[in-house]
């Protein structure tokens, strides 16, 4: 699978539920939506099944195509969300209520 990277970086926070080595594929899945990682650009991809793992990259023809990665072994997903919606309260705002 061949990554054309067009116009917008994402960088997202997912659970790996999957990893084929062969295919450079992973399988990542939050809230019960699972997305295709393409993984090939990235020198030797680690992470255990079911870490939490960050990708940062492009999406292209339905498939993410990541360029740099890291493993969150210890972050607590729910608390990031929390934090996540309260900057994106203030970023719009300008305030917290």
């Amino acid at each position: 699978m061949e990554c054309i990277y067009k116009k917008f970086i994402f960088h997202i926070y997912y659970r790996l539920k999957n990893y084929n080595p062969d295919t450079n594929i992973a399988v990542i899945e939050y809230n019960n939506v699972e997305l295709n990682v393409d993984t090939s650009l990235i020198d030797q991809f680690h992470c255990r099944i079911n870490g939490l793992v960050r990708f940062v990259g492009k999406i292209d023809k339905k498939v993410f195509c990541a360029r740099v990665y890291n493993v969150f072994e210890s972050m607590n997903i729910k608390l990031f969300d929390q934090t996540l919606q309260l900057r994106r309260k203030f970023l719009q705002y300008g305030k917290i209520e």
